[in-house]
C-alpha cells in the first residue's frame, strides 16, 4: 500500500473498523472508552465524524489493512457484515491461543456478536464490555457460556494457573455437550466451583462413587502427568503454581547444575516444572 506501512499503525490494545458512516457513528464511542483505534478508509474524509481525533485513515485495501493489525492487536472490532468480516479473517486464522479476539457490531449498534477467540483471546469478555457501552445485546454462542459454564481451557487464567498438556478440545466437547467431566483437583483455588449452575456436568471426588461414568477427566494438579491424546476418554491438565522449591549449594554453583538438580527431583517425585511458584536459598554474609 503506497504511504501506509506498518511502522504507521498506532499502539492500541484493540482496533475498530468500519467502512460506512453508520458503522463510523456506532463505532466511534468504543474508541473513546476503551483503548482502541478507529480505523475508516479515506472515502469518507468527507464525513464530519471523521475528522475526529480517535479516527485514522487508510488508504487502499481493508483486507490489508486487517493484515498490518491481526498480529499487533489484541482485538479487532469490526462494523461490518459477519460474512465479510469472516472472508477477512480466513486466511489469517492460526491458532486459538494466539489469534486477537474478533467482535462484529451491527451498524445500529443493537447487537455485539462474539466471532472468534471467545475464551482464550478473550472475545467473550470484550462482548460483554463492548455491549455495556453501547447499550447492545451480547451474543455469544459458545456452549460453554450457553450453559453458564467457565470455558475449561481458561479455568485456571484468574488464578494464575499454568495450563499443561491434553487433550483440551476433547474435554471442552464433553462439557458442552454436558457428558459428565471428572475433576481431580488436589490443589489451587477451589473459588470456581462455587459458582457453577446446579446443572453442571462436573463429577468431583466426593461424588465420584454414586456419579455416572464421566466422559472424560481433568486434572488440577501439582503432579505431572503423561496424558497421550485420546479421543475415547480425552484428559487434560491445569498446574497450580504453589511449589517453592528450596535450594542449597556451595556459592558458584552454576546455573545448569540448578535446574538440572531441580528437573531431576521433580522428574523422580512426578512433579511438574509449571506448578512452580518460586525458589527460595539462604544467604549467608
Amino acid at each position: 500500500m503506497v504511504g501506509f506501512r506498518f511502522e504507521n499503525i498506532p499502539v492500541s490494545t484493540y482496533a475498530a473498523i468500519t467502512t460506512t458512516p453508520a458503522g463510523l457513528r456506532t463505532l466511534l464511542p468504543l474508541s473513546r472508552e476503551l483503548p482502541a483505534t478507529l480505523w475508516v478508509p479515506d472515502t469518507l474524509n468527507a464525513d464530519p465524524l471523521s475528522q475526529a481525533d480517535e479516527v485514522h485513515r487508510y488508504p487502499g485495501s481493508l483486507r490489508d489493512l486487517v493484515s498490518e493489525l491481526w498480529p499487533t492487536q489484541q482485538g479487532l472490532i469490526f462494523a461490518l457484515a459477519t460474512g465479510a468480516v469472516v472472508r477477512l479473517i480466513a486466511p489469517l486464522l492460526g491458532n486459538k491461543a494466539t489469534d486477537p479476539a474478533v467482535l462484529v457490531v451491527n451498524e445500529t449498534g443493537r447487537q455485539v456478536i462474539s466471532l472468534c477467540g471467545g475464551h482464550q483471546g478473550g472475545a467473550d469478555a470484550l462482548t460483554r464490555t463492548v455491549a455495556s457501552l453501547l447499550g447492545a445485546e451480547p451474543i455469544i454462542t459458545g456452549a460453554a457460556q450457553a450453559g453458564d459454564l467457565p470455558g475449561v481451557d481458561v479455568l485456571g487464567d484468574p488464578f494464575g494457573w499454568r495450563r499443561g498438556s491434553g487433550n483440551w478440545t476433547g474435554v471442552s466437547a464433553a462439557i458442552s455437550r454436558q457428558q459428565p467431566v471428572e475433576i481431580l483437583q488436589d490443589s489451587g483455588s477451589r473459588l470456581w466451583q462455587r459458582h457453577l449452575p446446579p446443572t453442571h456436568p462436573f463429577i468431583f471426588a466426593a461424588e465420584s462413587i454414586t456419579a455416572a461414568s464421566p466422559s472424560a477427566r481433568l486434572w488440577i494438579s501439582v503432579g505431572q502427568r503423561s496424558l497421550r491424546f485420546d479421543e475415547a476418554f480425552p484428559q487434560a491438565q491445569w498446574h497450580p503454581r504453589v511449589l517453592w522449591v528450596g535450594v542449597g549449594c556451595e556459592r558458584g554453583t552454576p546455573q545448569a547444575v540448578i535446574e538440572a538438580g531441580i528437573g531431576q527431583v521433580f522428574q523422580a517425585n512426578h512433579l511438574a516444572i509449571p506448578a512452580i511458584a518460586g525458589i527460595a536459598s539462604l544467604t549467608s554474609s
